[in-house]
């Protein structure tokens, strides 16, 4: 669907609690106004609900929804994005604990992770490998900053795809 502008992608279950309004509304923010997003995976909250959300900020056309795809097919769409997102939201405890496994796989498809700054088992991965951008994911502005730094600096985010690829092979 996407032919120019970078693509950021969201793997699994897209609710409210992972984050969705805030990244519209980051997205919304953006001075790369061309930043595509694909989210894979079920919408809590109904896909509806994020498409009208989308249409009142203006960027329904910057959107592309799928429900479940098999693995394989997910891995596709991963080495063909840009910027990989976990966005899980504060005040949940298992976002605090939880270890996401895409967050490996964003990092062998070679993507830079924009990912919650409070997460204990996030952090420490994308910190040590120098793999991404930790943000207050409940602060649109933060997001849509990180999303800007990594459209922007194509060195840095291709430095960081390498090194993330690097410590999941290593």
């Amino acid at each position: 669907k996407f032919s120019q502008g970078l693509t950021a992608v969201h793997v699994g279950v897209f609710a409210k609690i992972r984050g969705w309004p805030q990244l519209l509304k980051a997205m919304s923010m953006m001075k790369n106004s061309q930043m595509k997003l694909i989210a894979l995976g079920r919408v809590d909250e109904g896909k509806d609900a994020i498409l009208a959300e989308a249409a009142r900020l203006n960027i329904q056309e910057r959107i592309e929804i799928l429900d479940r795809i098999p693995y394989e097919v997910m891995f596709d769409y991963l080495l063909c994005a840009d910027i990989g997102l976990i966005l899980d939201q504060p005040g949940v405890q298992n976002h605090v604990f939880a270890f996401p496994i895409k967050l490996y796989d964003y990092m062998l498809a070679g993507l830079p992770v924009i990912g919650p700054d409070f997460a204990v088992e996030v952090v420490p991965v994308i910190q040590e490998n120098s793999c991404g951008i930790l943000v207050d994911t409940s602060d649109p502005m933060q997001i849509a900053e990180a999303l800007d730094q990594l459209c922007d600096d194509r060195e840095e985010a291709i430095a960081m795809r390498l090194r993330g690829r690097e410590a999941v092979l290593r």
